[in-house]
């Protein structure tokens, strides 16, 4: 190899090993930035997209589509939330973030549960010890075998002493428009308050429509929740 051959790959490697470098500080930045500053028991929201997520929207008008609840552990902020494809489980504050649009994240705090600052909140002390890996409920009922998101924040906090949010009925949300039928008569033959009674769709929605769900925006609105950081414009 001719010395400016070697020269330009010595000096690609190096500017390499710079822009890696530069990369990997940036990183660790932004996930610091990301965490600092929180408290065990805060609630991050996300914009999430799918049928659920197109349904919320319309619906409630806010793009807060999914929420998690943080957990201060050794190796960093971590978010406990309810998924799909995984159940309740948890992952770096950062992952959680990066599932959102834009990666655009707001963060609400609730001060109306006291407990020692060296601890976990009592809200995510009941999500992990109560209702970790406990699977997803794709039918959206208020019970504790299987959770929907935002229905194990609503749960965490009314066993951690404080209910939050408002519960609605599916009927006042519009469950019955195209983009709620999608969501919630997909699988009605499965849905447990269904599947014996009901012989179509029609008649499943009749009996689920009364049906009380907590969404996402409904517990950032409660008057009792603070948003201490976001990077959404206003009007989310």
């Amino acid at each position: 190899m001719s010395s400016s051959v070697m020269f330009r790959a010595v000096h690609l490697r190096s500017l390499f090993l710079g822009f890696f470098v530069l990369t990997s500080i940036a990183a660790l930045a932004h996930a610091y930035e990301i965490w600092e500053g929180l408290e065990s028991g805060d609630l991050v929201f996300i914009e999430t997209t799918g049928p659920l997520a197109t349904f919320l929207k319309k619906a409630t008008g806010s793009r807060l589509t999914h929420v998690g609840i943080m957990r201060d552990t050794s190796g960093g902020a971590y978010i406990l939330d309810a998924t799909p494809r995984e159940g309740v489980f948890e992952s770096p504050i950062d992952a959680f973030i990066e599932r959102g649009v834009g990666h655009r994240y707001a963060v609400y705090r609730f001060n109306g549960i006291k407990h020692p600052h060296h601890t976990n909140h009592p809200a995510i002390t009941t999500a992990f010890d109560h209702h970790y890996l406990k699977p997803y409920d794709p039918y959206f009922r208020l019970e504790k075998s299987a959770f929907y998101d935002a229905e194990l924040i609503w749960t965490a906090y009314a066993e951690g002493g404080a209910r939050i949010g408002k519960l609605l009925q599916l009927g006042e949300l519009g469950g019955e428009t195209p983009e709620g039928r999608v969501v919630f008569l997909r699988d009605w033959q499965h849905n447990p308050l269904c599947k014996t009674v009901a012989p179509d769709a029609e008649a499943c929605w009749s009996r689920i429509r009364n049906q009380q769900i907590i969404t996402p925006s409904s517990i950032a609105a409660d008057p009792r929740m603070r948003r201490v950081y976001s990077t959404f414009d206003e009007g989310h």
